[in-house]
């Protein structure tokens, strides 16, 4: 029984090295699921001179630091110790050992002297020598203290000869790093080029004028410094040249402008570092600072356009499979990018879509309390390695409506011939996306003037779910909020759209052909109808 209840240690691999010396940090975790970092050092020199230092067991946290700094910092106090002893005091013995080492220099110097590579190293250049040794000395001290202040590893005198070696390769890049005016050019060349546009066609000459009016007065503010400058500086010359530009006629630009200019050098930041010049693009925050909130309020779609759109797929072997992801971003509200997102510049080798496990086993999951549907998990992060967001906000619950949730189940069990989905992901295809809203009639016109409203999906669902007034006595006042991923503010200023009850309860009752969804009321006459309908296109 007591072999049962005892508490047993194992550690948590890798064992962590820290600095020059073996001393090692090792976590480990208890059978009962405590963990506790253990501090472990054999050197002779360290147990002789302090035996309390070679072992040493960190279990809580302080009130000013976890455990896990503290063993870390003691780790680093153990190393600075092995490696430099007290530099302020020097023994006979190291007295002597400069007397030698002196003296090896001479005999280097006479050994040497008729060799090209070797600098001899005269005696009267000894002094200043040692007393730059002395101050390195002093800075790597005073770097050592902060870094067991802030807890973390130390330099050592090699890595901070090296950081200086990069610093002077740094500064000599500086010299003929190409200024920001000579590369405009380039840029302004590429994307007025046969190829410049996104999709390798031509721009349009209003394009092609637009790029050469923005890139000419960047040149104006910042064509004189180089991508080796501070780039605060740069950004911040860019951020004053747009809020103070005029035109000829004295007018200052007006909020879609400023955007519009700092869309275009964002956009040069890309080329930038595309073409290798920097490493991350700094110009990006332009457009969050220049951005123009909309002040009209959203357009929607009517019941019978997003029906339209479910039918069209539904009829075509070659559109149907986007059936899921239609249901999932008119039937839950979340973000189109929640769902499905491939122009991601973060994760540029990934495609984010959402995954069917985060359903949780659909039959298993607890129906929803207002709609009658099912709730579906969207986490913050689609990996555990939390590389790739998920949401866009922090993890939350979707409520799918009965009405797309008999969407989802009409396509897996009876178009598939299958069940609900508990692996994999959402498919989608931009192309034949396009298609079913080009098909639908809701895509672009004959002159190629775009008719889908920004953001249609999410605009849609959030402000008819809000005004259904079914749901409204279930439903607390952030309900919608909470699983849509937003607050009231932005409600109020993008969903707030005076919609009918009649649109509405239309809305909610699209379904596919021959499926009633029982838990929505007074659907039947709308089933009847929506099955016709499929039926006859």
């Amino acid at each position: 029984m007591n072999e049962i209840n005892s508490e047993r240690w194992e550690t948590v691999h890798p064992v962590e090295k820290v600095g020059k010396y073996d001393v090692r940090v090792i976590r480990e975790r208890s059978t009962k699921s405590r963990e506790r970092y253990r501090v472990k050092c054999v050197r002779k020199k360290l147990r002789a001179a302090h035996p309390d230092w070679a072992r040493r067991v960190f279990s809580r946290d302080t009130e000013d630091k976890p455990m896990k700094q503290m063993a870390y910092e003691h780790a680093f106090k153990i190393n600075e110790f092995l490696i430099h002893g007290d530099p302020d005091n020097i023994t006979p013995h190291e007295l002597e050992s400069l007397k030698n080492l002196f003296a090896k220099m001479k005999g280097h110097n006479v050994a040497r002297k008729n060799d090209p590579n070797w600098e001899a190293v005269a005696v009267d250049d000894l002094d200043p020598l040692i007393d730059t040794g002395i101050k390195f000395r002093r800075v790597l001290k005073e770097h050592i203290s902060c870094s067991w202040t802030a807890g973390i590893e130390s330099l050592e005198m090699r890595e901070l000869v090296l950081r200086f070696a990069g610093w002077l390769k740094s500064e000599s890049a500086k010299l003929i790093a190409p200024t920001f005016s000579e590369l405009l050019k380039k840029c302004l060349a590429d994307k007025t080029s046969s190829t410049g546009g996104v999709t390798g066609d031509s721009l349009s000459p209003a394009q092609k004028s637009r790029w050469e009016r923005h890139l000419g007065l960047v040149d104006e503010w910042i064509g004189h410094l180089k991508t080796s400058d501070n780039e605060r500086s740069i950004l911040n010359r860019c951020v004053h040249g747009i809020k103070n530009f005029k035109s000829k006629k004295g007018k200052p630009w007006m909020g879609r402008s400023k955007y519009h200019a700092a869309s275009s050098i964002s956009q040069f930041g890309i080329w930038l570092k595309d073409q290798g010049h920097i490493s991350d693009n700094f110009f990006k925050p332009l457009t969050k600072r220049f951005r123009v909130d909309r002040a009209a309020p959203p357009e929607l779609l009517t019941p019978a356009q997003v029906e339209k759109l479910f039918i069209t797929a539904a009829n075509n072997s070659k559109l149907i499979n986007h059936i899921p992801v239609m249901a999932v971003m008119f039937g839950t509200g979340c973000r189109p990018s929640e769902a499905a997102y491939d122009n991601d510049p973060a994760w540029p080798e990934k495609q984010r879509r959402y995954q069917w496990k985060w359903a949780h086993g659909w039959d298993e999951n607890r129906p929803s309390e207002v709609t009658g549907g099912v709730m579906l998990h969207l986490p913050e992060w689609a990996d555990d390695a939390l590389t790739m967001r998920a949401s866009k906000t922090e993890s939350r619950m979707l409520d799918m409506p009965p009405n797309f949730f008999a969407w989802l189940k009409w396509y897996f069990e009876d178009i598939k011939g299958g069940e609900l989905p508990t692996t994999g992901q959402l498919l989608f295809n931009q192309g034949t996306w396009d298609q079913i809203r080009q098909d639908a009639g809701l895509f672009r016109n004959s002159d190629g003037k775009s008719l889908w409203p920004y953001d249609a999906s999410r605009n849609s669902f959030t402000s008819y779910a809000n005004h259904y007034v079914e749901w409204k006595e279930k439903a607390a006042r952030d309900y919608w909020m909470d699983r849509c991923g937003h607050d009231y503010a932005t409600f109020k200023k993008y969903y707030k759209v005076q919609v009918t009850q009649e649109e509405c309860r239309a809305y909610f009752n699209i379904l596919p052909p021959k499926k009633i969804a029982p838990s929505v009321k007074g659907q039947g006459d709308r089933a009847k109808a929506a099955s016709q309908s499929a039926d006859s296109v």
